[in-house]
C-alpha cells in the first residue's frame, strides 16, 4: 500500500490528475513543464509551497478595528433613534466586508501561486464548517480563513487547540459564553463527532467532560480577540477517553491524538477529499500509520498521498465530481476567462450549492453525488452555454438576485409605512431595480475559443480534437465522447471556423464526464 507511482506512468495524464485534485486545474501551456518536473519534483512543488513566494495582499480591514470601542462609548450618549441608525450602518459595513472577503477568496483560489494551500484551506473550511451567518463579522471569517492557511499542512494538535480558541468557532458552538457553572455542550460534541473520531468512539460522559475542560474561553467583540477566563473555567477532575485528571483544552486534544481512530479519520476524509470516496480499510491503516509515525504532521502525508499508486488508480482518475469551486475555477483556467465579473461569479456559486463561508451546517458540504441535482447540472450547462456563445444570463450572472433585492424593498417599504407617500429616495432605488430586472442583459462570449487553439489545430480535425480534450479533461475520456467530438468536427469545414471551435468547446463542457475530475 501507499508504494510510489512508477516513473514509467509519469506522463501528462498522471500529471494533470495531480495538479486538478492538489489545485484547481491546469494553467494553459502548464502541463508539459509540470510533466517534465517528475512526480517527485511536481510534488514537492506542490507541497513544500512555502518556497514559493505569494504576494497576494489581505484585505485592507483584515486586522482589529481600535474605532469600534471608541464607536460604542459614542452610542451611549445618543437618542434611541440614532443609536438605531448607527447599528443600522455598522450592519452595512460588516455585510460590505463581508461580500468583499467573498470575492477576495474566490479571486484567491483563482489566481494563487500556492493551489494546495488553498485548497487545503476549503478543505478545513468544510471540516470545521464555520457560517458568517451567525458569526456575523468578516474579520473573525477571514482570521479563520487564515488560520487554515497558515497551519492547515502543519501539526494537527497545534491546529485543534487554535480551533478551539478561535474567535469565529467559539461564536459559532457557543463556546464563548460556556461556563464552569454551566458548560456548552456543542464544540465538544462536534469535535468527537466531526472533528476527529467520528461516531461511535466516544461516550456521551466523554462530550460531557470535553465540555467542561474547554470553558473560560470568551470573546470580546469590541477588542476582536478571544481571551482566556479563569474563573470561568471548570479545573475540576474530569475522566475522558478512559484517563481521568484535571484536564484543559490541551490535555482533552492529546487523549484525542492519542486514540488510533483520530489518525484514521483525519487521513480517511484526506483521502476523500484528495483522491476517491470510501478507501480501502487498509489503505487508510496504511496512511493513518504514516501520519502517526510523523507526530500528526499533515505535510508527510501528503506527499505520501500524492506520491502513491492508488492516487493514480483508475478508481481516482475521472471518478470523482466537481465541487461547485472546483468546477469554476478549473474553467477560468482551462477557458482562460478574462471578463467574468467576480461578484457573478460568486453568485453563480451559491446557486451551485457552494456559497463559501456560509456552509449549510456544522457537517459542511456533503460533496460528491450531493454536488449534482438536475437543477444544477442544467445550470452548469446553461453557464457553458452562456460563456461560449454570449447571450441573457438570465439568474446566472445577477439578475435573480437584482429581483430577490427588488422584492426585499418592496417588501420593506409596504410593511413600514403602508399607505404613506414613498420617500424620493426610496422610490428612486425602485425604479432603478425595476429597470435592471426588466431590461435584456445580452452579454457577448466570454470564452475566445481560437486562442484555445492553433492553426494547424483549426486544420486537421483529428489534432482539434485532441488539443481540446487535452485542455478541458482532466484524463482521455471514454470513446463515446472522443466519437461524439468526432463526428461534430468531421461535418465542418477546414480550417474550423470561430462557430465550429464555439460549438466543439460547448459540445465538450456539455458532456457529463466535464463534470469529473
Amino acid at each position: 500500500m501507499l508504494e510510489p507511482l512508477p516513473a514509467a506512468q509519469w506522463n501528462e495524464t498522471t500529471a494533470a490528475h495531480l495538479l486538478k485534485r492538489a489545485g484547481f486545474g491546469v494553467r494553459p501551456g502548464a502541463l508539459a513543464e509540470w510533466t517534465a518536473l517528475g512526480l517527485d519534483g511536481a510534488v514537492d512543488r506542490l507541497v513544500e509551497w512555502e518556497k514559493t513566494p505569494d504576494p497576494t495582499p489581505n484585505p485592507d480591514w483584515a486586522k482589529p478595528d481600535p474605532s469600534l470601542i471608541d464607536r460604542r462609548k459614542e452610542l451611549r450618549g445618543l437618542p434611541e433613534e440614532e443609536r438605531r441608525a448607527k447599528f443600522l450602518e455598522f450592519q452595512r459595513e460588516q455585510r460590505q466586508q463581508v461580500r468583499e472577503l467573498k470575492l477576495w477568496w474566490l479571486r484567491r483560489l483563482r489566481e494563487t501561486p500556492r493551489p494546495l494551500q488553498e485548497k487545503l484551506t476549503l478543505f478545513w473550511h468544510g471540516h470545521f464548517a464555520t457560517s458568517v451567518e451567525k458569526v456575523k463579522l468578516a474579520y473573525f471569517m477571514w482570521r479563520q480563513n487564515d488560520l487554515f492557511r497558515r497551519l492547515g499542512q502543519g501539526s494537527l494538535r497545534q491546529l485543534l487547540i487554535e480551533v478551539g480558541r478561535d474567535p469565529a468557532m467559539l461564536v459559532w458552538l457557543d463556546g464563548a459564553q460556556s461556563r464552569k457553572d454551566a458548560p456548552n455542550e456543542n464544540y465538544g460534541r462536534e469535535l468527537l463527532e466531526l472533528f476527529t473520531l467520528g461516531e461511535g468512539h466516544y461516550t456521551e460522559d466523554d462530550i460531557k467532560a470535553a465540555a467542561r475542560a474547554f470553558t473560560g474561553w470568551t470573546v470580546n467583540r469590541l477588542r476582536q480577540e478571544a481571551f482566556f477566563v479563569k474563573d470561568n473555567h471548570d479545573g475540576g477532575r474530569k475522566t475522558f477517553l478512559g484517563a481521568s485528571g484535571n484536564f484543559g483544552d490541551e490535555a482533552i486534544i492529546d487523549r484525542i491524538l492519542a486514540q488510533p481512530q483520530c489518525a484514521r479519520w483525519i487521513t480517511g476524509k484526506l483521502w476523500t477529499f484528495f483522491a476517491y470516496e470510501r478507501p480501502e480499510p487498509a489503505l487508510v491503516d496504511a496512511l493513518a500509520a504514516r501520519f502517526s509515525g510523523a507526530g500528526h504532521e499533515i505535510k508527510p502525508v501528503l506527499h505520501t498521498l500524492f506520491r502513491s499508486r492508488e492516487f493514480y488508480s483508475s478508481r481516482a482518475l475521472m471518478t470523482q465530481i466537481k465541487s461547485p469551486v472546483q468546477w469554476l475555477i478549473d474553467l477560468q483556467g482551462t477557458l482562460d476567462l478574462q471578463r467574468v465579473p467576480d461578484q457573478g461569479l460568486m453568485q453563480l456559486l451559491v446557486q451551485l450549492g457552494q456559497h463559501l463561508f456560509e456552509p449549510p451546517s456544522v457537517k459542511g458540504w456533503d460533496g460528491g453525488r450531493a454536488w449534482i441535482s438536475t437543477n444544477t447540472l442544467l445550470l452548469r450547462q446553461n453557464t457553458a452555454k452562456l460563456l461560449v456563445y454570449g447571450g441573457d444570463p438570465g439568474g446566472i450572472f445577477g439578475r435573480e438576485e437584482i429581483l430577490g433585492k427588488l422584492k426585499q424593498l418592496q417588501n420593506l417599504r409596504a410593511q413600514a409605512n403602508p399607505g404613506e407617500p414613498m420617500d424620493p429616495e426610496m422610490q428612486q432605488r425602485l425604479q432603478r431595480l425595476e429597470r435592471a430586472g426588466k431590461r435584456k442583459m445580452d452579454i457577448p462570449p466570454l470564452v475566445d475559443a481560437a486562442r484555445l487553439v492553433s492553426a494547424e489545430d483549426r486544420a486537421d480535425p483529428a489534432r482539434l480534437v485532441k488539443t481540446l480534450t487535452t485542455r478541458l479533461f482532466a484524463a482521455p475520456p471514454p470513446p463515446s465522447a472522443l466519437q461524439a467530438f468526432d463526428e461534430y468536427v468531421r461535418q465542418a469545414k477546414y480550417p474550423a471556423s470561430s462557430e465550429t471551435l464555439q460549438g466543439l468547446v460547448y459540445l465538450m463542457m456539455a458532456r457529463p464526464e466535464y463534470q469529473l475530475t
